[in-house]
């Protein structure tokens, strides 16, 4: 099964909802970085770190740690400091492990990574892709898929595209894979 490695503002959109089961029923085998689980303990929002906290108890979430002179620290070194566009650390320790694992990454921030998917060949899987997914394998409806959309435009509206306004709108418009 291959890993899925969340950013922190992909993963956050579910943890703002409480959606967060939803995404241990379609993943087996998800993944975040030290530097993602940093972000995600902010004390300005510290139900984020308690819902991650509780993904990691319960083994539905691993941390992992970039480690010193691996390939992964080199990646991750040369999107935060090299001379190519520079990203953040979550988004840069994401796209590092993904790409050293043959992993698939999930973010919406599409203007920080963009380069880098196209750079390292990766597969992307936004909050809207994740959720699309979710309705093809049964996982949610689209009545449910309509009021996750509408929880997400009220808390986490950066999360979903700006110009579609429901979920049945969104599947309409992508319905092919993401």
């Amino acid at each position: 099964m291959t890993d899925i490695y969340f950013d922190t503002d992909c993963l956050s959109s579910f943890l703002w909802i409480r959606k967060q089961k939803l995404l241990v029923s379609h993943f087996r085998n998800i993944k975040i970085s030290d530097e993602v689980y940093s972000e995600l303990c902010n004390p300005t929002v510290p139900h984020l770190k308690k819902r991650t906290d509780q993904l990691l108890k319960s083994n539905n979430l691993k941390r992992e740690t970039l480690m010193v002179g691996t390939p992964e620290w080199q990646l991750y070194l040369e999107m935060t400091r090299g001379k190519d566009m520079k990203i953040g650390k979550g988004e840069a320790a994401t796209i590092a492990l993904a790409k050293c694992s043959n992993g698939i990454t999930a973010s919406n921030n599409l203007k920080d990574i963009c380069y880098y998917i196209k750079k390292y060949q990766l597969i992307n899987k936004t909050t809207a892709c994740i959720l699309r997914d979710m309705y093809i394998q049964g996982i949610i409806n689209e009545i449910t898929g309509n009021i996750i959309w509408n929880d997400l435009m009220m808390k986490r509206p950066k999360s979903i595209p700006r110009n579609i306004l429901t979920f049945s709108d969104y599947i309409k418009a992508t319905p092919t894979k993401c």
